[in-house]
């Protein structure tokens, strides 16, 4: 990692959870399962998880599930596909796009971290699930 000598993985995993959990306004929600995502008429999603509990509303949210940047994994969901692009992403490369808005980061490994550090000063509240 640039600017460390030496650091193993999990001293670089323990020092990035640390900074997230610094930046105020801001919420992470590690090793959650989520079971339902609901896409309501106002265009709200809303996330639940496996243990029955509800996520913070949001009106974009990005999946982080590490599978590749060439061919995400797709949520199977047919009603979801009209989403792709207009509130559910699976990568973005234009950051500017989420300035302001409020963002719900979900995937596994290290993704969800690292788009929630690229976008803590850019999103409004960007939660890592």
């Amino acid at each position: 990692m640039a600017g460390f000598p030496k650091v193993n993985g999990q001293e670089l995993i323990d020092q990035l959870t640390e900074q997230a959990h610094a930046v105020r306004g801001r919420r992470c929600a590690w090793a959650r399962v989520v079971e339902t995502i609901e896409h309501r008429d106002d265009d709200v999603i809303e996330l639940h998880t496996a243990a029955g509990e509800t996520l913070p509303a949001t009106r974009t949210m990005i999946i982080t599930a590490g599978h590749g940047a060439f061919n995400p994994r797709t949520l199977g969901c047919p009603s979801w596909r009209r989403s792709q692009g207009a509130g559910l992403h699976y990568s973005s490369r234009r950051r500017p796009h989420f300035a302001g808005k409020r963002v719900a980061l979900v995937g596994g490994g290290d993704s969800a971290l690292d788009w929630a550090m690229n976008l803590q000063d850019t999103a409004r509240l960007p939660i890592a699930l």
